[in-house]
């Protein structure tokens, strides 16, 4: 089975203007499907026709600054 998550790009200039999904969230969606099931990203918006993409294994700790 594929599992395909919808992307919205070019929503911020920074990752501090773009709302995600909270891992806890991602969890729970993904709690009913086998280990072995492929996730695909789907992005209905780009203009030269191809929609689906794949998602990779980088992750950035982004932190916010500390207000004092």
């Amino acid at each position: 089975m594929k599992i395909i998550l919808r992307v919205s790009p070019n929503q911020g200039y920074g990752p501090e203007q773009v709302k995600g999904i909270k891992v806890l969230d991602l969890k729970e969606l993904l709690e009913q499907y086998n280990d072995d099931d492929e996730i695909i990203t789907l992005d209905g918006g780009n203009r030269y026709g191809a929609k689906y993409g794949k998602l990779y294994a980088e992750v950035e700790d982004i932190y916010e600054d500390e207000e004092e």
